[in-house]
């Protein structure tokens, strides 16, 4: 890439992404499944030929279209996206560095039974039988709906590796700064998105435990787990064309290799559930998702708040621009004042502005 490689943001519609865009949401998201697809006990299973033939190779490639087509089905329907992008000004394929995925529950189907219930429309919920929403001293799941929840999903980081290409005298600098602020820049932004929208209690996530421990400790993020009484993939999950199937197949991976004996013997929930309730953090050194719920208070607030600041500093200690690419939903013009002010604080330009991308 050229010397004049830019960061791009952008919050909106993903179906307002210009083509170029989009698809590149759709390769990192893509990307981030890849080792799953290609893992042998996967391939066995899907394939079904001998390892190294033609005709394996030819499978193998086929189940990557098709699992690749459902994916962007799946990823553009109805739904927002928190996304940074590099792209060059003269080269029409941008890079997507960070991605997530913001969707909204609707319906009136209660938190209390969605572990049991058809028909679930938050993709955490729909991905696992088995949830339940635990009453606290500051949370109460009676009278809440699917309309109350939104979900901050399918986040994809770029691998370190394909930042290598960057060159120029910003390169070290872009890398540094996508490595270090570019999750915090779109989970940020995007989660304290979805906690404004109106009747939003919660926000539901899948995450592996190793993470959802560093959005705890870490960020403080007040994160509570949905799995205690034990889950388990769902049927959607186990139909092979569905497009986290991949996961499913991992999920249960996992189990069946580092805990075959609390497999045969209590079964998928049965096992997690044995898992959660161990104090040698069992579930951390596994490597699967599981589902999760933030309640949408002033602490959780003002962690979101403090992941964009943070990124917005490191942007401009490392004298890095992030242009906005603009949203139709009014958080373009929040996220201009947020920099603004902090830049008058500094007596310093403001580090973004707002250029529409030509579509």
């Amino acid at each position: 890439m050229s010397t004049d490689t830019h960061i791009e943001y952008y919050l909106g519609e993903a179906k307002d992404l210009p083509a170029s865009y989009r698809q590149a949401a759709v390769d990192l998201v893509v990307d981030r499944y890849r080792d799953i697809l290609r893992h042998p006990a996967f391939v066995s299973e899907h394939v079904g030929l001998p390892a190294g033939s033609a005709a394996h190779g030819r499978e193998v490639a086929r189940l990557e279209r098709q699992w690749r087509d459902a994916v962007e089905s799946h990823f553009l329907t109805n739904v927002l996206l928190s996304a940074l992008f590099l792209h060059q000004a003269a080269d029409k394929v941008p890079l997507a560095a960070a991605v997530i995925r913001i969707c909204f529950g609707s319906g009136d189907l209660p938190l209390k039974t969605i572990g049991s219930a058809d028909s679930r429309t938050v993709p955490t919920h729909q991905a696992f039988d088995g949830i339940r929403y635990l009453d606290g001293t500051d949370f109460r799941a009676d009278g809440l709906t699917e309309s109350n929840c939104f979900e901050g999903g399918r986040v994809a980081v770029i691998r370190p590796e394909y930042l290598h290409a960057l060159d120029g005298p910003q390169a070290e600098m872009i890398t540094n700064f996508v490595n270090l602020a570019g999750l915090d820049l779109v989970s940020g932004s995007g989660y304290r998105y979805g906690y404004k929208r109106r009747g939003i209690v919660v926000m539901a996530m899948s995450a592996s435990p190793v993470h959802a421990w560093h959005f705890s400790h870490r960020e403080s993020l007040d994160l509570r787990p949905l799995f205690l009484a034990g889950v388990a993939p769902s049927r959607e999950l186990q139909n092979p064309i569905d497009p986290l199937h991949p996961v499913c197949h991992s999920f249960l991976t996992q189990l069946a290799t580092h805990h075959p004996a609390d497999l045969c013997d209590l079964g998928v929930r049965g096992t997690i559930r044995a898992l959660a309730t161990r104090k040698d953090h069992t579930l951390r050194k596994l490597r699967l998702w599981l589902p999760y719920f933030a309640p949408n208070s002033v602490h959780n607030r003002h962690v979101m708040e403090a992941l964009v600041s943070r990124s917005i500093a490191r942007a401009s200690t490392l004298g890095l621009r992030i242009n906005d690419m603009g949203d139709p939903n009014g958080v373009t013009a929040d996220f201009e004042q947020f920099t603004r002010s902090s830049a008058t604080d500094r007596q310093e330009p403001p580090l973004l502005m707002s250029p529409q991308v030509q579509r």
